[in-house]
């Protein structure tokens, strides 16, 4: 269990190279089976370029899901809470979501937005 109060509650953030020659520096998070709790207002999770964030039965709870790059999947997990939680998913993200419980305010594709109704249609 994680509860968090800190400005981003998560932030997952490769680097770019140093130079034309060298690799990226990447950054990968693995979770299994974790609680994030947000203790109070609103807060994110954020996914950058060159970074990945691989989430198994986690549950995020008053937390914002905001790939901007790099590889976000998300099985078997629950995004719920108050404040409602806010999922979006920029241009350059590969997201793989498998068999997991949305009760979020809007999900945004790139500039597309779902309402919590129109969520379903997806």
């Amino acid at each position: 269990m994680v509860l968090s109060s800190a400005w981003w509650a998560l932030a997952i953030m490769g680097r770019e190279a140093t130079d034309p020659a060298a690799v990226p520096r990447a950054c990968s998070v693995e979770l299994d089976n974790v609680l994030i709790r947000r203790e109070q207002g609103a807060s994110e999770i954020r996914v950058t370029k060159n970074s990945s964030l691989t989430a198994r039965r986690v549950t995020l709870l008053g937390l914002h899901l905001q790939p901007t790059g790099g590889t976000v999947s998300l099985q078997h997990s629950v995004l719920t809470g108050t404040p409602a939680s806010q999922v979006t998913i920029w241009k350059d993200v590969t997201w793989k979501a498998d068999n997991n419980v949305y009760d979020i305010e809007f999900l945004r594709l790139d500039k597309t937005f779902y309402s919590a109704k129109t969520f379903v249609d997806l």
